[in-house]
């Protein structure tokens, strides 16, 4: 079947289910995806998105973090479901629950206080019931900040994971000092460990924006003297420091569209949410900072998506559940918790 018969089949089976289903999909998904999903945008707005659904099917164009967060967040009649499960997220994967517990102890030790943890949604559903326990809360990187800075202002210290790049730059909008920031990986010792810091950041990284340097950025000077750089903030530190401006997905496009007729910009984040740019307003030009392609996110095609809709539309209960996303019961709770009060913190 081609992707153009594919598609002719999701909008059949799009009609066929009707209100019972809801098909939502991340900026960092293909063009011909992107089309097809009811309800597009960042993982903050796809999230609200989930809570708020009656759909009986909820499927998430996206990495499999995503679809578990859909999961969490649904009602019980309800049910997630993504077209690939195999679209991981490295990062997520740079932690776990028994990492962040010896870490989460360690910074105990050196500071004789409990951090609150900030979770990036960029993980594991077990972080996130770990962080639960802690009565800790996720973050998006379009809330990050405002978490981030409502925690500080009421006193504590914050255990922020596992993007230590998203963690340094949202520290350093609140004006939070390098003697103010611990970075803490698997191999720190308690004693490396600053016992006056704000915020502790886990060594953790999104390989994507990871590949984004100081070289691209002296590279795009050069060759668009009069563009504006704009990038995310997964990026490095030292990078975020030296480009005109830097927010989440959303975030960047809501400055692509306030931007004056004839702007020229240089966008470093996935080259999807790049290419889309340039075709949505011909009067401004939108490079790329750097090749940045997410190889998961694009693990998710519109024969997966076809496939899993044929499932859902012939109700085929064995290939439903090649599809369906399920969660330990003992995860459920505080997993759940670290969303809906990042939600409520959000406002």
């Amino acid at each position: 079947m081609t992707d153009a018969e594919s598609i002719k089949s999701i909008q059949s089976y799009k009609e066929q289910l009707g209100k019972k289903l809801l098909i939502l999909g991340h900026y960092y998904q293909s063009d011909e995806l992107f089309k097809l999903a009811d309800m597009t945008g960042d993982s903050y707005q796809l999230a609200v998105a989930a809570s708020e659904s009656t759909a009986e099917y909820i499927v998430m164009c996206g990495v499999l973090f995503m679809a578990e967060s859909c999961r969490l967040l649904i009602r019980e009649k309800q049910r997630a479901f993504t077209p690939e499960k195999l679209a991981g997220c490295p990062m997520a994967d740079m932690i776990d629950a028994q990492t962040y517990r010896i870490a989460y102890e360690k910074i105990v030790k050196a500071t004789g206080k409990k951090p609150i943890p900030l979770l990036y949604v960029n993980s594991t559903v077990e972080t996130k019931a770990a962080v639960g326990g802690d009565n800790g809360l996720c973050c998006t990187s379009s809330n990050a900040l405002p978490i981030l800075k409502k925690l500080i202002d009421a006193g504590n210290i914050v255990f922020f994971l596992p993007d230590k790049n998203l963690a340094e730059n949202s520290s350093a909008v609140l004006g939070i000092g390098a003697d103010e920031f611990s970075l803490v990986g698997r191999d720190t010792k308690v004693e490396e460990i600053s016992g006056n810091a704000k915020v502790y950041a886990w060594k953790g990284f999104c390989i994507v924006h990871e590949r984004i340097s100081m070289y691209d950025v002296l590279l795009a000077r050069k060759k668009y003297p009069d563009a504006k750089i704009i990038v995310h903030p997964e990026c490095g530190r030292e990078i975020v420091n030296d480009v005109d401006y830097a927010g989440s997905t959303k975030q960047l496009l809501d400055y692509f569209y306030k931007v004056p007729p004839n702007s020229s910009l240089v966008v470093g984040t996935e080259h999807q949410f790049v290419d889309r740019l340039r075709r949505l307003r011909n009067d401004v030009e939108a490079h790329h900072l750097a090749d940045a392609v997410c190889v998961n996110m694009a693990k998710v095609t519109v024969p997966k998506l076809e496939r899993c809709l044929s499932a859902l539309a012939r109700q085929d209960k064995k290939d439903m559940a090649r599809y369906e996303v399920l969660l330990p019961e003992e995860y459920y709770e505080p997993a759940k918790a670290t969303l809906t009060k990042m939600i409520s913190y959000a406002g």
